[in-house]
Order: C-alpha cells, then sequence, then structure tokens
C-alpha cells in the first residue's frame, strides 16, 4: 500500500525534529494531511507478510508486547508504535519539562504520557496545530526516522550517504531531507527489503508485521535480539580490507630509481600509499580488479633504511589502512667505520664509543655483511642451513621454509621436517607443556638504550588461514637476538636479523587454533638489556577444522 498525498508536506510530521542538517529544508505543512486512500484489496494487490511472523515472535518472546494477538497485514498505526516504542526502548517521561500540546490524545487517558515521553525525546513528532493523529498510518521512510532517532544514530558523512543510495534502484524517489535516514538506517542494519533487497519503497505504508522487523532489528542493533536470516539479503556496503604489499625492489634503491609497492585489496577503492618519511598520500592506480600500484622515484638526498610503507583504501567514505616494514635501503646510507685494528671486546653499549666495529658473524669470523642468504638455527635445531636450500614452502624472495603453525604435537616438541627450533602454535596442549623451556619473555629487564623503532606483521586485515604465511617484522637496535610470541597462544618464536637492524620471522599457520584478536609481542635482547613492544593491530587465526 502507497500513501497517496493530497498536498506536498513530504516528510514534515516526523522528519522535521530529527536533528539531522537536511531536515531544515522540509517545509512545513499549512494543515494537516488529509487521510491516507485505502490502498485496493483485489486479488493482484494482496500483500504477503507472512516472512514477518519469526521477527514478531522473536520480539514478542523477549518483551511484554502482544504483536501476534492481531494481524500482522494491518495496518501499523502512530499510537501503537508509540506503545511498542515505550516498551521496548523504555523512554520516560519527565515529569516538570515542557509538554507538547495535544488536541487528540486525552490528557487523562492511558496513552498520554506515552505519547508525551516521545516527543520529549524527540522520537517522534505532531503535525501543526498539536494533532498527533493516534490512528494515522506511516510510510516507510516515516518510521526509518523514527526508529534512527529512538536508536540515536548519527547522520553518516556525504561520500558514505551517497554510496548507500546508490545501492538502491529507487533512490531517485528519496527526497533530499530523507537520505542522511535511509543512509544511517541501512549503515545499522535496519533496513530488509522483501521482495526486492534493491528496491526501498519510501512511500510504502507500513503493516504491523514489517513494523515488527524494524523493531527486531533495532533490538539486533542494541545487541539485545539475535539476528534472524532474512529471505531477502540485505544490501550492505562492505568495509574495504588490504591482505598484503609487497615492495619491490627488496634491496638497495641509489637516486633516480624507483620503488614499487603493490597492495591486494578490496576492488573499487581509491587507494594510496606513504613510504617512511619520504613520502605522504601517493596514489596509487587499480591496474587490475584489487590490485592497486604506486611508485616513488628516490630523489638525490633520500636516505633512509627499512621505511615502514603504509597503504590507505578509500571506498565510499569507508577505510582501511596496512603497514609493512619494507627490506629496503633507500639512497647513500652511510654508517661509521671502525678502524682496522679494532679489538674484538670493544664495548657495543658505550655510549663513549662513537666507531663500533661491524658485527661478526659467530659462525663466519670474516663476513661482516650477511643478508638474505645462508642462516644458521633458524627454524632448525642448530645445524646450518640456507634459506634457499629448504625443500618445503619457499617464496619468491629465497626466504626459508616457514615452520607450521598449529598441527597435532604430541609430549614434546616435533623435530618434523622444520626441527624443533621454533615451537608449533596449539590451541590445546597435549600430554604435558609444549612451551616449558624457559620463555625470554619472562622477567622483563630494564631496556636501558637498547630501542625498537617499528613492528608489524603481514598479512593484516584478514584473518589467517590453514597454509598461511605470518610474516613478523621489527626494525631496532643491530646485532640482537629478536622473538615474537602471539601472547597466550604460544611461546618465544624465533626471529633472524636479515639486515642491520631489521629482524623478520616467518611461520606457516597449521590447524587446529583458533585465535580472534590476538595480541603480537616483539622482543629484542642484547647484551644483558631486553626491549619488548606490542603491534598495534590485531590477529585473528581460524583454522579449526
Amino acid at each position: 500500500m502507497k500513501r497517496v498525498w493530497m498536498c506536498s508536506f513530504g516528510l514534515g510530521l516526523v522528519l522535521w525534529a530529527a536533528g539531522y542538517p537536511a531536515a531544515s529544508q522540509v517545509p512545513a505543512p499549512a494543515s494537516p494531511p488529509a487521510a491516507p486512500q485505502a490502498a485496493p484489496t483485489g486479488g493482484g494487490d494482496t500483500l504477503d507478510v507472512s516472512w514477518t511472523k519469526p521477527y514478531a515472535e522473536a520480539v514478542q518472546s523477549k518483551s511484554d508486547l502482544l504483536i501476534l494477538n492481531q494481524p500482522l497485514d494491518a495496518t501499523m498505526t502512530r499510537l501503537e508504535l508509540a506503545r511498542w516504542l515505550m516498551n521496548v526502548f523504555d523512554f520516560k517521561f519527565v515529569p516538570g519539562k515542557k509538554e507538547a500540546p495535544l488536541k487528540d490524545v486525552p490528557r487523562r487517558g492511558p496513552d498520554y504520557l506515552n505519547v508525551q515521553a516521545l516527543l520529549q525525546a524527540g522520537v517522534m513528532a505532531t503535525f501543526p496545530g498539536g494533532v498527533f493523529k493516534p490512528q494515522g498510518d506511516l510510510t516507510r521512510l516515516e518510521a526509518l526516522a523514527i526508529f534512527d532517532r529512538a536508536l540515536k544514530l548519527t547522520a553518516p558523512s556525504k561520500p558514505i550517504v551517497d554510496s548507500w543510495l546508490k545501492l538502491y534502484k529507487d533512490a531517485g524517489s528519496v527526497p533530499q531531507a530523507g537520505r542522511e535516514f535511509i543512509a544511517a538506517a541501512a549503515q545499522a542494519g535496519l533496513i530488509i527489503n522483501v521482495p526486492a533487497a534493491d528496491t526501498l519503497s519510501t512511500d510504502d505504508v507500513l503493516t504491523r508485521g514489517e513494523m515488527a522487523v524494524l523493531l527486531h532489528q533495532g533490538l539486533v542493533y542494541q545487541k539485545k535480539l539475535a539476528a534472524v536470516e532474512p529471505p531477502v539479503a540485505q544490501l550492505k556496503i562492505e568495509k574495504p580490507a588490504i591482505a598484503s604489499i609487497d615492495v619491490q625492489p627488496a634491496s638497495r634503491v641509489l637516486p633516480g630509481q624507483t620503488v614499487t609497492i603493490t597492495a591486494q585489496g578490496t576492488p573499487g577503492a581509491t587507494s594510496s600509499f606513504d613510504l617512511g618519511d619520504l613520502a605522504n598520500n601517493v596514489a596509487m592506480k587499480e591496474t587490475t580488479p584489487g590490485q592497486y600500484i604506486g611508485t616513488y622515484k628516490v630523489a638525490d638526498r633520500d636516505a633512509v633504511v627499512n621505511p615502514t610503507v603504509v597503504v590507505h583504501l578509500d571506498r565510499g567514505g569507508l577505510t582501511a589502512q596496512a603497514q609493512r616494514i619494507a627490506r629496503l635501503e633507500v639512497g647513500e646510507v652511510r654508517a661509521a667505520q671502525a678502524p682496522a685494528n679494532q679489538p674484538d671486546n670493544y664495548d657495543y653499549d658505550d655510549p663513549a664509543a662513537s666507531q663500533p666495529p661491524p658485527r661478526r658473524s659467530s659462525n663466519s669470523p670474516g663476513d661482516y655483511s650477511r643478508r638474505a642468504g645462508g642462516f644458521n638455527d633458524d627454524y632448525g635445531t642448530g645445524s646450518s642451513r640456507s634459506y634457499n636450500s629448504s625443500p618445503n614452502f619457499p617464496d619468491d624472495n629465497g626466504f626459508p621454509a616457514a615452520p607450521p603453525i598449529g598441527g597435532s604435537y604430541g609430549n614434546s616438541r616435533s623435530a618434523g621436517r622444520f626441527g624443533s627450533g621454533n615451537p608449533p602454535i596449539a590451541s590445546t596442549r597435549r600430554g604435558g607443556d609444549l612451551f616449558n623451556p624457559p620463555s625470554p619473555f619472562e622477567p622483563v629487564q630494564p631496556a636501558g638504550n637498547l630501542r625498537i623503532q617499528q613492528v608489524s606483521f603481514d598479512p593484516v586485515n584478514r584473518v589467517l588461514n590453514t597454509g598461511d604465511i605470518l610474516t613478523v617484522s621489527c626494525a631496532g637496535d643491530s646485532g640482537g637476538k629478536a622473538t615474537f610470541k602471539i601472547a597466550g597462544v604460544t611461546g618465544p618464536i624465533k626471529m633472524k636479523e636479515i639486515s642491520p637492524g631489521f629482524y623478520e620471522g616467518r611461520v606457516q599457520i597449521g590447524k587446529n587454533i583458533n585465535v580472534p584478536g590476538g595480541t603480537i609481542e616483539v622482543a629484542l635482547e642484547r647484551n644483558g638489556q631486553r626491549i619488548t613492544r606490542t603491534i598495534p593491530q590485531p590477529i585473528n587465526i581460524s583454522s579449526l577444522p
């Protein structure tokens, strides 16, 4: 049933008190509106509201309302809605607060204080002349405006409003003053359009069953009721997400050369990136759906080691941000050189020592420049192992095979194909403590002059599943021993210093693990000093069978 207006008063009866700026554009009616015409009752216009019954039953079971005592296809009146709102949302009449004049609601009647409470709260409004029209009907748009105010929803930004309205094919019929109400209601999950999800039908007069659905969705928004699966899927604007960030080349980049940032994420967004302190908000181009590429040309004065790369996505006013530490040396980064005869017992932590020598590898006394190549005691038991020699799960950059997270383990650590250097992440402990050896995270020692500048993990903004590779990075003082752990889930997992001051640890997600909103903590130790830092972004893992 659609309301047929005898005069163009639009949304004045309910929208003028909404508090949204656009509502002021609606002219007040010169006189109360004429009664709506009754909808035809022929067989071709029969309204099926049977789909609303599960919603009505759910609301009635959790409240004192009697919804099913009358037909669900009956027209909802303003007075009955006032009773429902007072019962469910528990508005209170405030004695002493100004009362609105009401010509058609008796002062001594049982509904007077209920109506006044809703008028005091600004949830409902009267027609000019103090007319409430208790037996009047409500259109879908009027009802959404009332529920927006009852739930205290805020008006979305214009880009978000526009994005929501684009989802509906009849959005052109929505008055300008009603667009923010539609977007706010849709964002809160109030709108369920049956039979067509993409049709708002804002002028349709609501039945009792349809109003019960709206009331149910309001309680779901307040987390007072469980959701009911709608017969027609609700339209949604998904918040964008960033799945991965790649920085190339993963090596030294000289002035005049180019750094390329590639991000995978939600298609159809606007993207940009920041490169440490060198560049901010550099535009990226979506080359294929969901793939964004941007470049930065290194200038003569640019100089930075392992900069943080931050990628931003914006889709319809909803934003996402992810970051990773790049294995990158930009420009001419000069470091002090030690004399050739510098003694091996040089105190690296002496503030008076201005020129420490390069640190030597314990396995190769003459090698001062070990980078992404053969590492010892990485994921194995102590034997020398090259990243490129691992037969399992090598990546495109020659990094080592990743040890598994999760899986089934017995009374002790499984050496397995990845060795026992890193204990597995397990959702349960069977037959003993998997992490019995003393943890380097306990106790925390004074940090002194030891520093961690940056920590990050990749991929972010998505749930990790079985087979995914988790990479944790840390930029800090060089020459230390770094580990990371997922707090309350794992023991310490070793990280390698793959370039001076840049540490990285990689593990593969196995089976039987569930980590909702976990916290990754990174620890760095050197010469008896220790410091920890928590990664602010939560990690989510779901690899349950």
